[in-house]
């Protein structure tokens, strides 16, 4: 995740700025704005933002990760992420 902040930052501030509240809003503001300028719906941004693209088939698994010293898997899967995020997208529009 802290290669996919320097990324964004960088793209969207030009710099890679401290990781604050402030600035990852900002930074995602902007990039979903650029999104939605080209076009792509919620779904298709969701996808974007969980798995790095829409182009693809959805992906799921289990990861390997580590937080707090303890090493967990995790189940993902881009396809329910988005579905969740239209839902709640729909429920605020209403």
């Amino acid at each position: 995740m802290p290669n996919t902040w320097k990324a964004h930052s960088k793209e969207v501030l030009g710099y890679v700025a401290p990781l604050t509240k402030i600035n990852e809003e900002y930074v995602a503001s902007v990039k979903i704005q650029k999104m939605q300028n080209v076009g792509k719906n919620v779904r298709q941004i969701a996808l974007v933002w969980n798995q790095g693209n829409d182009k693809k088939p959805c992906i799921k698994g289990v990861a390997t990760v580590k937080v707090d010293n303890k090493v967990r898997k995790v189940n993902y899967d881009s396809c329910e992420y988005a579905d969740t995020v239209v839902k709640y997208y729909q429920q605020q529009q209403s």
